[in-house]
């Protein structure tokens, strides 16, 4: 194993895992409807890292989500 990451920690969250072991990245959702980590930066919102803290601590930000769970990809029509 080479890295170890997590999936919508909040800064707190972030900082108590990394006392245990070193922390690459923490994956928020992000997409269209979903842009909380836009408003986030320098702010302690739930489930959502503050990007700017992510950087400045050499965590990547790698978002999941981006189709919006198909939502945006053309799938899904109206019943």
């Amino acid at each position: 194993m080479r890295a170890l990451g997590v999936s919508n920690f909040r800064v707190a969250q972030m900082e108590e895992f990394r006392r245990v072991v070193p922390l690459a990245s923490n994956q928020p959702p992000y997409n269209l409807f979903e842009r909380q980590i836009d408003s986030a930066c320098g702010t302690e919102q739930p489930s959502c890292p503050d990007p700017n803290w992510c950087a400045a601590n050499g965590i990547a930000v790698l978002t999941y989500s981006s189709l919006c769970r198909s939502l945006l990809g053309g799938r899904c029509i109206a019943a």
